[in-house]
């Protein structure tokens, strides 16, 4: 399971969980693209690869006039007040996290325990309600254009594909000649 804080409110605010258990960038290196430290924690918001990639965002309009109460901005390096467009992709038996085509983990699925070919889109508060804000609709996330896909190999690779196949079975009708 990947995951992220909106505001930047934990000090391991891009996770990384295998079989129910967050993943250390020590005792995983190079799992994390941000790098492999605890102290300071790379997978904090405020880490220089994140604030290079994220930049600060204030409230949207619309939402400041529908909750004046909202105020304020994100800090660099933070995912909230904002859409992304987020990938997980696996190839073989490595899946892959990106957010707006930046790299931000790579892990092995082999060992992990999968759970069926479901996808589940959660939201979760890992500080124990931290928020005091009481209109729902502002601690939420909203999904959309979601896709999943197969990936098919391009025709190119389908006509190599075929070229060499061709090319290996007349090599052996000479053979046999």
């Amino acid at each position: 399971m990947f995951g992220a804080t909106g505001d930047g409110g934990a000090t391991q605010d891009y996770r990384l969980y295998r079989n129910n258990a967050l993943v250390s960038p020590v005792t995983s290196p190079g799992t994390y693209a941000a790098g492999n430290t605890t102290t300071p924690d790379s997978r904090n918001a405020s880490d220089p690869y994140y604030t290079s990639k994220f930049p600060s965002v204030s409230a949207p309009a619309a939402q400041l006039s529908l909750y004046p109460a909202q105020t304020g901005s994100t800090a660099a390096g933070q995912l909230g007040f904002a859409w992304h467009d987020v990938v997980i992709e696996k190839t073989g038996s490595t899946l892959t996290w990106s957010v707006d085509g930046f790299l931000m983990a790579t892990t092995s699925a082999s060992g992990a325990t999968l759970s069926g070919d479901n996808i589940l889109f959660g939201l979760f508060d890992i500080n124990a309600a931290s928020s005091t804000e009481v209109n729902d609709f502002l601690i939420t996330a909203i999904y959309d254009n979601v896709r999943v896909t197969a990936v098919v190999p391009e025709p190119s690779t389908w006509a190599i594909a075929g070229i060499c196949g061709g090319a290996a079975l007349l090599s052996r009708i000479r053979r046999r000649k």
